[in-house]
């Protein structure tokens, strides 16, 4: 192959691989209101565009990438090689699980494909869209929620504004698109997160005036999910950015000085955060009541009315033995340490994600309300169901980019933008929220997941930007080096 074969194929593959990107996520994003005719189409053909842009991105990048990108490749094989271990020879029961992850590994690396232009470009398309999807869906869940009503999205009757396994009567926080609270609070806090980011990023105020209205939306949607789980990730985040201005604002200082403002800031901030979480609820309590007590309440083909506006606000779950148990979590998590003990055979090949369903059940009582789907820690989830092969692959995963987050955070490179760092925020979030919760590498594993979740596929997106970004900053260090002084070399050449 030329020199300008070489240089065509890899611009080529950067530019198809970017547009591969915006259509995945935006199918994921919008089928969360077609979801029959989403799993119609991704049986038909999304199978096969996983697989075909797969064998397209090895055979342009073989297995080069950053540590990372490799890491996540090997535990992709893992999970293929441990559905074979428990007799999935053929991947007829979990063929969707080992392909969720593959392209969950491709949006990771799609980064490392392009120049940093094009990176820069596919990054703002993405968040326009996943930002503008849920910019309305937070306007719709704040109208049901202050009104007592919920949806009926056509053309597939999709419920909107309650959560329907729980049968809840009154509509008192925000669940989107028929799941729970926790799901629909991820979906805003990561839009929060990233529309956080493209203010700082932008200079223009045509672009950051919407970002900012954007913002507020977004911040009151994570409030009123009133998920407590998402809650620590968004004062922890909010921690992390008066951290973020104390150190802008402070540059060349002492370091004593700087560092105590940072602690007393991130408590002052961490404390601010909880208390208007905890503030508002009243407060849209008290709106509700005034706007709806002299309003016809009268249903129709799409808004549906509860009998009753809640007028309690409050989170029901406040006795501290619920606090302490983690709202049970713990007892979910010593039913996992025991399955891991009393069956080594899980410790090497792992299990099937419906059996660890079952494998948990015997450990509590029957309830059709709250059934056990998961252990409610990645960590734990992927032990599971990948055995201590996959668990350390995962471990290495997570140790390696938290410390890249936390010499990228504190960098006084000036490569290292303000904006940049911000994008250490959404990964800390998510990375808290999968210690209460699973979300990454698991697909979730139950059955409200199909395809993979869009939850996981922006964990990996937003990941991925970082650590390109990382690597740019810090350029001693990536496994790239080579084959881009290649490049570089064979096109001076020309």
């Amino acid at each position: 192959m030329t020199n300008k074969n070489l240089t065509a194929r890899t611009a080529g593959w950067g530019t198809l691989n970017a547009v591969f990107i915006i259509l995945i996520i935006g199918f994921y994003t919008l089928c969360l209101a077609v979801p029959t005719r989403w799993a119609a189409l991704y049986e038909t053909y999304g199978r096969a565009l996983i697989v075909t842009m797969a064998a397209l991105y090895f055979w342009n990048m073989r297995l080069r990438g950053c540590f990372e990108v490799r890491v996540m490749l090997f535990y992709v094989a893992w999970l293929y090689v441990t559905r074979l271990l428990n007799g999935d020879t053929y991947l007829q029961n979990e063929y969707d699980l080992v392909l969720a992850e593959l392209l969950c590994f491709l949006v990771l690396a799609c980064a490392f494909t392009m120049s940093t232009d094009s990176r820069e470009k596919l990054f703002d398309a993405v968040i326009v869209l996943y930002c503008g999807v849920f910019f309305i869906a937070a306007l719709l869940g704040i109208f049901c929620c202050i009104m007592g009503c919920y949806l009926v999205l056509p053309p597939e009757g999709v419920i909107f504004g309650v959560e329907i396994e729980a049968e809840y009567l009154f509509t008192n926080f925000i669940a989107m698109f028929g799941t729970v609270r926790t799901i629909s609070a991820v979906w805003t806090f990561t839009a929060w997160c990233l529309a956080l980011y493209e203010f700082a990023n932008k200079k223009s105020l045509l672009w950051r005036i919407p970002f900012g209205i954007a913002l507020f939306v977004f911040t009151l949607a994570v409030i009123m999910s009133y998920s407590r789980t998402i809650t620590v990730s968004f004062c922890v985040c909010c921690a992390m950015l008066a951290i973020l201005a104390v150190l802008k604002k402070t540059k060349g200082r002492r370091l004593p000085l700087r560092a105590a403002l940072c602690v007393f800031c991130a408590v002052l901030a961490l404390g601010i955060s909880y208390k208007a979480s905890t503030a508002v609820k009243p407060l849209v309590g008290a709106v509700s009541s005034a706007v709806t007590a002299d309003l016809p309440r009268e249903s129709n083909d799409i808004i549906h009315y509860h009998s009753k506006v809640s007028e309690d606000f409050s989170d029901p779950r406040k006795d501290s033995s619920n606090v302490a148990s983690l709202s049970g979590r713990t007892d979910i998590y010593r039913a996992a340490l025991t399955i891991l003990k009393t069956e080594p055979s899980t410790l090497l090949r792992g299990k099937y994600s419906f059996k660890i369903q079952t494998s948990l059940a015997p450990f509590f009582p029957p309830s059709e309300e709250y059934p056990i789907r998961h252990t409610h820690n990645y960590l734990l989830q992927t032990a599971l169901l990948t055995g201590l092969v996959g668990l350390a692959a995962v471990v290495i995963f997570t140790v390696c980019v938290i410390l890249r987050m936390m010499v990228f955070f504190f960098s006084e490179n000036g490569r290292v933008r303000f904006a940049d760092k911000l994008l250490t925020l959404p990964i800390a979030g998510l990375f808290i929220y999968s210690m209460m919760e699973i979300l990454i590498f698991t697909n979730c594993s139950d059955s409200r997941s199909f395809g993979t979740d869009l939850r996981e596929l922006m964990f990996f997106l937003i990941t991925g930007m970082f650590l390109a970004k990382y690597y740019e900053a810090f350029p001693a260090l990536p496994l790239f080096k080579s084959r881009n002084k290649k490049i570089e070399k064979e096109i001076g050449n020309e």
